[in-house]
C-alpha cells in the first residue's frame, strides 16, 4: 500500500477507501472512513502521489515530539548487558506530491485513535504520545496500516538489575523504513542510573530491500533540535 501511485488511482485498505480522481481543473481526492470523508480538489496535470508512513505524532495536531511505549509486561536487565528485543508502535500515514519542493502531506491520518499520557510529575513533565506494546524476542507480524515493527536494543551500563516498564523516543530521531512485509524503525536505549536512560535512533533498515519513509519531523525545520530523549523520571 505504501509507495508512488500515478493518478488516476482507487485503494482500499482496513476500513478506508481512497480514490484520486479527474475533474474539470485537475483531481478530486477523497478519502472515506465510515462516515466520515475528507475531499480535496488538486489542480494539475499528471499528478504523481507517494503514500509514507509517517512520525507518528501529528494528528490530531502536533502537541508533541515524544512517543512513549508502554511495556505489556515489564522487563528487568542484568547488569553491564546487551540484549535486542521487539516492540510495536503506532502508525500514521501521509500522502504526498511527487516533486513537491517542502515534503509536506497533503492529507495524514491514522487508522488508531491517538491517545496521550505525561511522562514525569505535572508541573515538569512531558506530553507523550501512548502506544502500549507486547515486548518479542522475535520480528513480529503487524497490520501494515496500524502498526510497526520498533527493533530495541537495550545496553545497561548500570551496576544493578533494573525494571523497565516504559520507553519513550524523540520523533526528531525516527528513521522510518517500509517494503511490502511491513513498517519498522530501528533504535537503542542506555540505561545509566536507576532512573535514568537516554533512547535514539538507528538510521538503517530492518532487512534488506526496505524503502525509507518520508519525514515530517525533520531537523532542518529546527535545527537546534538533539534526536535523543533522555529519560529522568524512571524506566
Amino acid at each position: 500500500m505504501y509507495g508512488e501511485y500515478n493518478s488516476p488511482f482507487e485503494l482500499t485498505f482496513d476500513d478506508i477507501s481512497i480514490i484520486l480522481e479527474e475533474c474539470e481543473s485537475g483531481f478530486t481526492y477523497t478519502r472515506t472512513k465510515g462516515e466520515d470523508i475528507t475531499k480535496k480538489n488538486i489542480m494539475g496535470d499528471d499528478i504523481s502521489v507517494y503514500i509514507s508512513p509517517v512520525e507518528p505524532l501529528n494528528i490530531p495536531m502536533k502537541l508533541t515530539s515524544a512517543l512513549l511505549i508502554e511495556l505489556d509486561e515489564p522487563i528487568i536487565v542484568q547488569p553491564n548487558i546487551k540484549r535486542q528485543m521487539y516492540l510495536t508502535f503506532p502508525l500514521e500515514i501521509g500522502f504526498f506530491l511527487k516533486k513537491q519542493v517542502k515534503q509536506k502531506p497533503f492529507d495524514l491520518f491514522s487508522v488508531s485513535k491517538p491517545k496521550y499520557t505525561l511522562y514525569g510529575d505535572v508541573k515538569t513533565g512531558t506530553i507523550c504520545k501512548y502506544w502500549k506494546s507486547d515486548v518479542y524476542s522475535s520480528v513480529p507480524k503487524t497490520d501494515l496500516a496500524r502498526e510497526g515493527v520498533l527493533e530495541l536494543s537495550v545496553k545497561n551500563v548500570f551496576g544493578d538489575w533494573i525494571e523497565v516498564h516504559h520507553i519513550a523516543f524523540n520523533a526528531y530521531g525516527m528513521k522510518i523504513y517500509f517494503d511490502e512485509e511491513g513498517v519498522s524503525m530501528r533504535s537503542k536505549v542506555f540505561i545509566k542510573a536507576e532512573n535514568v536512560s537516554v533512547t535514539d535512533f538507528v538510521d538503517k533498515p530492518l532487512r534488506k530491500g526496505m524503502q525509507r519513509g518520508i519525514e515530517v519531523f525533520t531537523k532542518d525545520r529546527r535545527p537546534l533540535i538533539g534526536t535523543r530523549f533522555v529519560m529522568e523520571a524512571g524506566l
